[in-house]
């Protein structure tokens, strides 16, 4: 699972989603992308079933899959990242 968020932080990098955009869907105030990255490239499995980080990586696989399957442009215009993030958000909480 960690290296599937590491495959979702590396399309959604694409599309400009920045830490502003990282810290609504985390679950620990403050974390960036480049602090859960060197996270995710350490362990090899999250937590079993709905971990934190298992989740956060749900909430980063809706964001991907809205932007795939609404054909948004690279990188997203303003304000639509903050927008999806937050709609994860609301759909997946912790």
């Amino acid at each position: 699972m960690p290296k599937r968020t590491l495959e979702l932080l590396a399309i959604l990098d694409a599309y400009g989603f920045v830490d502003e955009d990282f810290r609504i869907i985390h679950h620990r105030e403050g974390n960036t992308i480049h602090a859960h990255r060197q996270y995710c490239e350490r362990v090899s499995e999250f937590l079993p079933g709905d971990s934190t980080n298992a989740l956060v990586r749900r909430r980063l696989a809706l964001i991907v899959g809205a932007l795939r399957g609404g054909d948004f442009s690279q990188p997203a215009k303003a304000g639509v990242l903050t927008h999806l993030a937050s709609a994860a958000r609301s759909e997946i909480p912790l």
